[in-house]
């Protein structure tokens, strides 16, 4: 008897070393960043605009490298002007379909979301967020740029999380799937700790009262981190 317990307890604790085990969101080689060969951390396929319409940029945000070699700016796109009156503009913020990253006045990444972009209050738990990006330097010339899609309070389904590596003048995309965070830490020692489903709290006339991420038992939780100048990853349940 005593022998089955060892063998059933060995058993999960190699399950659970399999599901926790750790991977590298990308790779560096001779310089270029080589995004990881993990399908998961880039979900569907790349989504371009019509070229029916003029791309708008409606706002722009500079930043540099730790060095203060590199600098970039950050647009928020889409592809129509702004509408004042548009009732998805909040504190501030208006909802955008996609980013740009500029380097010397030419665009290294164009990117549009699966979802539409909006600031990152569901990665840093803060209700008033007002950034539309966090940064998280990765050594003195690169850096990461984490952007987040709006989520939509009457689905389960978290918005994508867009995690972009800017290197010198490439921008690479590394990672892009759903995203709601139960836990972050600020660079320098960065960490989200976060699921890809909602929990969410619903009130008797049914609407949502709160939404947190799901941590249930059958749920997969996920980490990225930095780690010298990668991020990783792991997931477990």
């Amino acid at each position: 008897m005593r022998k089955i317990v060892l063998l059933i307890l060995c058993i999960y604790a190699s399950c659970m070393a399999v599901w926790a085990q750790s991977e590298d969101i990308f790779t560096w080689r001779n310089g270029l960043v080589v995004p990881g060969s993990n399908s998961e951390f880039i979900k569907g396929e790349e989504i371009t605009a019509s070229d029916e319409y003029p791309i708008y940029v409606w706002g722009s945000e500079r930043v540099f490298s730790s060095n203060g070699k590199y600098m970039y700016d950050i647009q928020r796109i889409d592809v129509k002007e702004m509408n004042v009156d548009s009732p998805i503009e909040s504190f501030g913020r208006r909802m955008n379909e996609g980013v740009r990253i500029m380097y010397n006045g030419h665009p290294i990444l164009t990117r549009w979301g699966y979802g539409p972009f909006w600031t990152v209050e569901h990665l840093t738990q803060q209700e008033n967020e007002q950034r539309t990006f966090l940064q998280v330097p990765l050594d003195d010339g690169s850096f990461a740029l984490i952007f987040a899609a709006y989520f939509f309070d009457y689905d389960v389904d978290a918005g994508n999380m867009l995690v972009v590596v800017v290197n010198k003048d490439k921008a690479t995309v590394v990672y892009d799937a759903p995203a709601f965070a139960y836990k972050y830490v600020p660079a320098p020692a960065f960490a989200l700790e976060y699921t890809e489903t909602v929990k969410l709290t619903i009130n008797s006339s049914g609407n949502t009262d709160s939404c947190a991420a799901d941590l249930s038992g059958t749920t997969w939780k996920h980490k990225i981190w930095k780690e010298g100048n990668i991020l990783k990853h792991k997931k477990w349940k």
